[in-house]
């Protein structure tokens, strides 16, 4: 009898492990990645039925119309450059018969450095070719000095042989040029550029004014008076800057190397109507900006440009004090999507 009982228990016992407790597992692990899929996919969501869920909104801002005053000063750094010496030549050919200043002599532009004698064959016109021909024309030819400096690197004697387009000797200049460089794309505040720029060196002389500013927008000759030699294969390299060149005063005491900082002052404006340049598409004399509305409708409108300082420009024409536009260029990185009609500011 006991041996009876206990087979059927066996038996249930096996059963639960083999197919009940198996079942059960699996119908929990079920429920777990239903749950998991209900809350992924937006099963968590509550609300009554029918209701919309909010949808994100890129609205640009919009800035008001303002007055103000508008300093275009640039600043930018640079170096001291001595200026490159100067070849002297003859421009003719012929024999050195005089030398008038000697080698290492101070020299203004237009002294009289050397005199050269030179032959011309007189030319013979058809109809005279039965004429006795003229005998040749000897001429003295004043050679004088292109600059003002220091007579070097001569080593001609009475007598030499020269040809026009060889370079006789060199004038070393002891004037001094401010040379910097301006990114490119602020070459726009420097389409009216003045003619001079103020200069300051540190621990040097006070600050001056140096003349005849010069703004190189291709290439220029490096200090030494000369392109830097591109070698055979390579691409000559491509400058993102301008230099800025200037001369320095004759009465002021510089040295060839010394760091500077250059200050250019290409205009102002006073109680002008001003907006961020971030608001106008092209910036360029004309360009065109956004206006609001009170319903928030934008509009396209030209407007007329004035002084730029890289960071608010002035509004010559278009736009009234007060007026709102977006702060942003539509479809500029930092603005949203925005549409609107076109309207001619003038």
């Amino acid at each position: 009898m006991r041996i009876a009982w206990y087979l059927p228990a066996v038996t249930f016992t096996r059963t639960f492990r083999r197919f009940v407790l198996p079942t059960a597992w699996l119908l929990i692990g079920a429920t777990i990645a239903v749950s998991l899929a209900v809350l992924a996919f937006g099963g968590g969501a509550t609300g009554a039925e029918g209701t919309e869920s909010p949808t994100a909104v890129s609205l640009s801002p919009t800035i008001t119309v303002e007055r103000a005053t508008l300093e275009n000063s640039l600043e930018i750094d640079g170096t001291i450059v001595i200026d490159p010496a100067v070849p002297v030549k003859a421009s003719v050919d012929g024999t050195l018969t005089h030398v008038h200043v000697p080698n290492g002599a101070k020299v203004s532009k237009g002294d009289p450095l050397f005199e050269v004698r030179t032959v011309v064959e007189p030319e013979v016109a058809a109809e005279d070719e039965d004429d006795e021909p003229a005998p040749p024309v000897v001429r003295f030819v004043a050679v004088t000095a292109p600059a003002t400096g220091r007579l070097a690197a001569f080593t001609g004697k009475v007598g030499d042989e020269v040809t026009g387009d060889a370079a006789m000797a060199r004038i070393k200049r002891s004037t001094f040029t401010a040379r910097g460089t301006v990114p490119v794309v602020d070459r726009y505040r420097l389409m009216d550029a003045p003619d001079e720029a103020r200069v300051t060196i540190d621990g040097g002389p006070e600050p001056f004014t140096c003349t005849d500013l010069q703004i190189a927008d291709e290439g220029v000759e490096s200090a030494g008076g000369a392109e830097a030699p591109v070698e055979e294969g390579e691409e000559p390299e491509s400058s993102s800057a301008a230099e800025v060149v200037c001369d320095v005063p004759e009465d002021v005491t510089v040295f060839d190397g010394l760091e500077l900082s250059m200050s250019i002052d290409a205009g102002s404006a006073q109680d002008a109507l001003v907006v961020p340049v971030t608001a106008v598409r092209g910036l360029l004399k004309r360009g065109t900006v956004w206006v609001v509305d009170d319903s928030g409708k934008q509009t396209e409108r030209r407007v007329r440009l004035g002084v730029n300082d890289g960071k608010s420009v002035e509004i010559l024409k278009g736009l009234e004090e007060g007026a709102q536009i977006l702060q942003y260029v539509p479809g500029s990185p930092t603005d949203g999507d925005v549409g609107g009609e076109s309207e001619a500011g003038y």
